[in-house]
């Protein structure tokens, strides 16, 4: 059974994030360099556990090198990483992909001020 601070990180976050960017931001405004920003904080993160934290029990499995060999924890992180990258590189495309006036005709608006 998940923590609920888990809970709130894993589940409740991404799709609030999801929900934001489908409903406030206005479409086609994404550019390139955000998905390196949006990895700034992970990147960090991983970079922490690997070298400074690395004979502890990091929180996540991919980063726990006492259950891998020493090369396998980077590189598996390694590879996460890639992939949130090319997460990112897709939410970048389907927002280019999205259209400027909405077919249904319901679009929040962001607050004003």
């Amino acid at each position: 059974m998940p923590t609920p601070a888990a809970l709130l990180l894993h589940t409740v976050t991404p799709v609030a994030v999801a929900l934001d960017w489908l409903f406030l931001t206005r479409p086609g405004t994404l550019r390139l360099h955000h998905a390196a920003l949006w990895l700034a904080y992970p990147v960090a993160y991983t970079t922490c556990v690997l070298t400074v934290a690395f004979p502890a029990p990091a929180p996540y499995a991919v980063l726990n090198a006492t259950h891998h060999d020493n090369t396998s924890a980077p590189t598996d992180s390694a590879i996460l990483l890639l992939a949130l990258y090319a997460l990112a590189l897709s939410f970048i495309l389907l927002d280019r992909l999205r259209t400027t006036t909405p077919k249904s005709g319901f679009r929040l608006r962001p607050p004003v001020g």
